[in-house]
């Protein structure tokens, strides 16, 4: 139980943008907000990151809406039956986890589910992770692709070009988009 609620309190503290922000400048990170891009050229490859990570996140949504079923098949009740722990398997693991971390031999349905919020943190934050990681690699990514495009005078690949700003237009009619790394 006072697991549940460590996760809980670190949970609400991961959502917070003070907190976030704090983190970041213990670490010597010069962050002044959580605002994003003002540059309607990066605009384009942020949404199209926001994209990727949406469709990353369908693991996520999934263990939620398992662990928000069972919890809500498990409201009321005290025994287990066969159809229940079928129906909920993330619930019949959560029994199975309590049994053997608590050494008992039974684990109410009503404990077991006290649990599903731990399940659905830990796969959301591993999730969050993930797709965060992707995210950062992604940017670094189009960030050298820019600057080397831009240093020397290269024509940005086409999986990148049409994604450009509205504003660029080819340099002179060579083909080469132009684009500004720095502001």
């Amino acid at each position: 139980m006072h697991l549940i609620e460590l996760v809980n309190d670190w949970a609400a503290e991961l959502t917070d943008p003070e907190k976030v922000l704090e983190f970041h400048r213990k670490k010597g990170r010069d962050v002044k907000s959580l605002a994003d891009a003002k540059d309607p050229e990066l605009q384009h490859i942020v949404q199209r990151m926001v994209a990727r990570s949406f469709r990353r996140q369908l693991p996520k949504a999934k263990t939620s809406r398992s662990a928000n079923l069972a919890s809500a098949a498990a409201k009321g009740r005290k025994n287990w039956s066969m159809k229940l722990r079928n129906d909920n398997r993330i619930l019949a693991a959560m029994e199975m986890l309590m049994k053997k971390w608590g050494g008992v031999s039974h684990v109410s349905v009503s404990t077991a589910a006290k649990g599903l919020p731990v399940a659905a943190v830990l796969a959301s934050t591993g999730t969050n992770a993930a797709v965060m990681g992707d995210v950062a690699e992604q940017a670094r990514l189009y960030a050298q692709t820019l600057f080397l495009a831009e240093k020397y005078d290269l024509t940005l690949p086409a999986s990148l070009a049409k994604f450009a700003g509205p504003d660029d237009e080819p340099d002179g009619g060579d083909g080469a988009i132009g684009v500004s790394v720095g502001r």
